[in-house]
């Protein structure tokens, strides 16, 4: 079966709102597809940052769940409103299509961090906090969920310690899946 994803994650002004827009084909996929779309849109901004002090100090978040909390979703910044429609200018979009069988394709754009892109890297980082955000919202109620998004997150740092010549991202994501059981 066949799942696509595009999610845009948009940034209005620096102190302004912060939203989301999921959009899933087939609608209500299970927990497991969405993960699957959060590791690798988190090994892929670990890869893409890990040269910064950004990606750093994401990957020290993301193996520590006291801080993965604290910073994603008790700090105001990610806070998300709903989508009101409204495409603002800055934006990460990220574009998954996994079929059966075949290696899943997944794109990240980054729109509208300044005129040389000098800002895209913190985009990025924000992208994957508002993910863990808009993921923990959705299933607060379901602990083992929970402690699934935890995991992976803590397990999405492993590809910083790999020779950083991942050949191919989504096999890595694929294979986080695997350890911890979905």
């Amino acid at each position: 079966m066949e799942f696509k994803s595009i999610i845009t994650f948009y940034f209005q002004d620096e102190d302004s709102k912060r939203s989301v827009d999921y959009q899933v084909v087939p609608p209500n996929p299970p927990f497991e597809k969405k993960l699957l779309v959060y590791c690798l849109h988190t090994v892929r901004s670990l890869i893409n940052t890990a040269h910064s002090t950004h990606g750093k100090h994401l990957a020290s978040l993301l193996i520590d769940k006291n801080q993965l909390r604290s910073a994603f979703i008790e700090d105001q910044y990610y806070k998300l409103v709903s989508y009101d429609g409204i495409q603002s200018k800055t934006r990460v979009i990220i574009n998954a299509n996994l079929a059966d069988g075949l290696t899943p394709i997944c794109t990240m754009k980054i729109k509208g961090f300044g005129i040389f892109g000098d800002k895209a890297t913190q985009g990025c980082i924000r992208s994957v906090g508002m993910h863990f955000h808009f993921l923990f919202d959705q299933y607060k109620e379901d602990v083992k969920n929970i402690e699934l998004l935890y995991h992976a997150s803590e397990l999405c740092v492993g590809v910083l310690s790999i020779d950083n010549k991942i050949r191919n991202q989504a096999k890595y994501a694929y294979s986080i899946m695997d350890k911890i059981g979905t």
